[in-house]
């Protein structure tokens, strides 16, 4: 099934086959027919999947020969809004009298005002931008038709929604309102009812999965300290198409890329802070092959659509679902495979559970790379480039004098194609002892960790875990409806990957071990039994403690008391341990002390007579006589200070 049974006629036609366009996507399936009768639509698909032909289509074969604006498409970004303006350029390149304006801010003002002044059918531009120019009036929209709101879930994560309401607020009533969004938080959803007409109509194209399938995402576990040292391996590994590295800041992406060039890398950083020259220029060499690295963020990549990038980094961890699912959507795009690699670290452990949560997925594990892996990557990737230069013919001479005189000189050409290739490989060594070791294999689970038990209980392990969309609740619910223990008899509870230990009375778990075929979980059978000799151990060390734990106050006492160890006494009065004085006799009175009689009384100290006689100076504290003084004059007669309220 093509494009013509949308009877969007015979120019039209001719630039979707220019575009290579053969069957519509399932969003312009479901999109066109109702953009072809007029009514207003909502599109929730995500990003890749054609949306700016099932908006753009429509509208183009709606325009007439009338000298005003017509449609206006509003876009997130100045990327995406270039980008789409390329596509409608390139839709309607058999339309010679349908012109388009480019509105966007960091670009001269005054090529805008002339692209303005020559009665354009489409504006495609920022809200921003096209508010500027609704206030200067050089930009009219009171003949408008159409109203285009792309990445409307992006312009509200920018801040941009009272900007698209105050340009709402100038269209006409009787406009066709077209929104699409990859996601439909309840601020867009508002818009919608607010703006949009009663009877609008609801295109949602979305799988089992919130991502695309043609993308394979993964995650590689790495300490923080070695995610630099992860994406060099990524690089040698991902020797086709280009790789789009996103960074939470600017400086990140600055930085990662200062490091890539010193690695001898092809790289550069797109960011909020480049000015808009420098950022096209970054694209343009990405989408011409000149660009093998483009270290980016959350913004300044949004509405990149290059068919080249065949890998996406996630350096960090994105702040939500909606931005990891925009992140990947550059890769895998017109049917093509794509990676998406999240590189997370150890303590980033809640925040990937809950982006996994909140994507209702599982993304499995990216094994970490062997020498021999980097070593096949860096052959294959040598390969690529050969063959690349070998096409490229022109400029091959100059370098074929220097091999045919060495030939003369009696050197195999073998040789000396092998010491040439050694020559151009002293950044990236092919030889196996110079290769760069394998970071470790981490998990989430830490098998160091111990587990403890209170006093007269002990672990089963179950042989299911995350794997097996396993949680807590689900293993105590399987406990407890198997009615071999109570609910407050179920202790600590720790899923693992691939096991389940549960903290049960000593005698509760045994009578579960006993009766192991009749518990299942799932429609099967799940294997327990008790886990092992670390946990006898433990119990063993709290056995000569028989109140517990649990069951012995905390005070101060107890800060300095080591359980399971002997007490080490401060000497402070029954701090530390308790003494037994129960071998002491009863202590009685002493009575065998003489009484001192023989204490003489002192006689020899002279009486002091001489204190009345001390004169008034010699005193250490005395009273002077100011009678003598004048009473202090001023020269304006104290008045009381009033404070008002």
């Amino acid at each position: 099934m093509g494009f013509e049974i949308f009877e969007l006629g015979e120019n039209l036609l001719k630039g979707i086959q220019s575009a290579g366009y053969e069957s519509p996507t399932p969003i312009q399936s479901a999109a066109i027919p109702f953009l072809m009768k007029g009514s207003d639509l909502i599109g929730q698909a995500q990003t890749g999947t054609g949306k700016t032909a099932a908006f753009a289509l429509p509208i183009l074969s709606k325009l007439t020969s009338q000298r005003s604006v017509q449609a206006l498409i509003m876009a997130p970004t100045r990327e995406l809004a270039i980008q789409v303006a390329d596509a409608v350029k390139l839709y309607s390149s058999h339309f010679p009298k349908i012109k388009t304006a480019l509105l966007y801010g960091g670009q001269p003002i005054g090529p805008q005002f002339a692209a303005l002044n020559d009665h354009p059918s489409i504006v495609i531009g920022t809200p921003g931008r096209i508010i500027d120019h609704v206030n200067r009036g050089s930009l009219k929209l009171s003949e408008l038709k159409h109203l285009v709101l792309d990445e409307a879930d992006e312009m509200l994560r920018m801040g941009f929604i009272e900007d698209v309401e105050y340009v709402l607020s100038h269209t006409p009533e009787d406009r066709q309102t077209i929104l699409f969004s990859a996601t439909m938080p309840p601020e867009i959803l508002r818009i919608t009812q607010k703006y949009l007409k009663a009877d609008r109509e609801w295109v949602k194209i979305e799988g089992e999965n919130r991502t695309s399938d043609d993308v394979e995402q993964s995650y590689w576990l790495v300490y923080p300290e070695q995610k630099f040292e992860a994406l060099t391996y990524l690089l040698e590994m991902k020797s086709e198409g280009a790789l789009l590295v996103f960074a939470k800041t600017r400086k990140d992406t600055t930085e990662i890329t200062d490091m890539l060039q010193a690695k001898g890398y092809h790289a550069d950083a797109l960011n909020g802070e480049m000015t808009q020259n420098l950022r096209e220029t970054v694209i343009k060499k990405l989408r011409d092959g000149r660009l093998k690295v483009v270290v980016a963020t959350d913004i300044a990549a949004r509405g990149l659509d290059i068919q080249g990038v065949s890998c996406v980094v996630n350096y960090d961890i994105p702040q939500d679902s909606e931005s990891y699912i925009h992140r990947i959507g550059r890769t895998g795009r017109a049917g093509k495979q794509g990676d998406a690699i999240l590189l997370v670290s150890p303590k980033e452990k809640r925040s990937f559970f809950e982006l996994t949560y909140q994507l209702k997925q599982k993304i499995k594990q990216y094994p970490s790379p062997t020498p021999e892996d980097i070593l096949k990557g860096r052959e294959n990737a040598l390969k690529e480039n050969l063959r690349d230069l070998m096409d490229d013919e022109h400029d091959m001479v100059h370098y074929q004098k220097v091999l045919t005189e060495l030939a003369e000189e009696g050197y195999d050409q073998i040789a000396v194609a092998t010491a040439a290739l050694r020559l151009a490989c002293q950044h990236r060594q092919l030889n196996p002892s110079q290769l760069p070791k394998a970071l470790p294999q981490l998990s989430f689970d830490n098998p160091k960790r111990k587990l403890r038990c209170q006093y007269g209980n002990i672990f089963i392990r179950f042989g299911i875990g995350r794997s097996q969309q396993v949680k807590a609740k689900d293993m105590i619910d399987l406990l407890v409806d198997s009615r071999l223990v109570r609910n407050n008899e179920v202790g600590l509870v720790r899923v693992d990957e691939s096991e389940t230990f549960v903290e049960l009375p000593k005698k509760s778990a045994e009578s579960i071990v006993a009766k192991a075929d009749k518990i299942k979980l799932f429609g099967q059978v799940v294997d327990c039994k008790i886990y092992g000799a670390e946990i006898d151990e433990i119990n063993a060390q709290r056995s000569a403690h028989p109140q517990g734990r649990n069951d012995r106050s905390f005070n101060d006492r107890d800060r300095n008391r080591s359980y399971g160890r002997p007490a080490v006494s401060t000497g402070y009065r029954d701090q530390g341990q308790k003494f037994d004085r129960s071998d002491r006799g009863i202590r009685t009175e002493r009575t065998d002390r003489p009484e001192r009689t023989d204490r003489p009384e002192r006689t020899d100290r002279p009486e002091r007579t001489d204190r009345t006689e001390r004169s008034q100076v010699d005193k250490p504290f005395r009273s002077f006589d100011r009678s003598d003084r004048a009473p202090k004059q001023f020269d304006q007669p104290f008045k009381k200070k009033s404070f008002k309220s």
